[in-house]
């Protein structure tokens, strides 16, 4: 599915939740002679089907799974933002959700040249959805964005983010056992 600056959804079966892990800016790159910074932000945030965080399902236990699954949409916002003090181009926007596979998107959106070169204080907010099976043996959700800038004097910058939910485990529920009894 497409992914653009207004987020087209692309879902995939079999994803899951996840916390978030906000990383700092992991590299600066600096024109010494004009002073300015390349400096890229990436940050996930998450929300379900009915609009509550991600993070709501944090320790949920999933008690009905007689059906055999229990499945959530969750919307996840890729957002990057120049936090420097340079223009820069978006060169790269990964996103890696637990075994889909790693999603390139700017190659699968239809982004223009102005959307990508990003001013000092702008952002680019990506939409991608997953459907997960929170009834699923996997109970730790994983999402993983990645980014890069180029400036005009070419020093790249980068930046990851990491968000993950872990749910508890999902299982029968163990029925009480007797008590050994002495022998007499």
């Amino acid at each position: 599915d497409p992914v653009g600056p207004t987020p087209s959804p692309s879902a995939s079966p079999s994803a899951a939740p996840s916390e978030t892990v906000s990383a700092a800016p992991s590299a600066v790159a600096s024109d010494a002679p004009t002073g300015k910074e390349c400096i890229t932000d990436v940050d996930i945030t998450c929300t379900t089907g009915d609009g509550e965080d991600c993070e709501e399902l944090e320790g949920a236990s999933v008690e009905d799974c007689a059906d055999g699954e229990e499945l959530v949409t969750l919307t996840y916002n890729v957002t990057v933002t120049n936090v420097g003090t340079d223009e820069m181009d978006v060169t790269t926007l990964l996103f890696d959700f637990e075994d889909d596979g790693i999603q390139d998107l700017i190659a699968e959106g239809s982004f223009s040249a102005e959307e990508l070169n990003l001013q000092p204080g702008e952002s680019l907010d990506v939409l991608v959805t997953k459907t997960v099976d929170l009834c699923d043996d996997d109970v730790t959700f994983t999402a993983t964005a990645s980014t890069s800038a180029n400036p005009p004097n070419g020093n790249e910058c980068e930046d990851e983010d990491v968000l993950e939910i872990v749910l508890d485990p999902v299982g029968p529920t163990p029925s009480p056992s007797a008590s050994p009894s002495a022998a007499p």
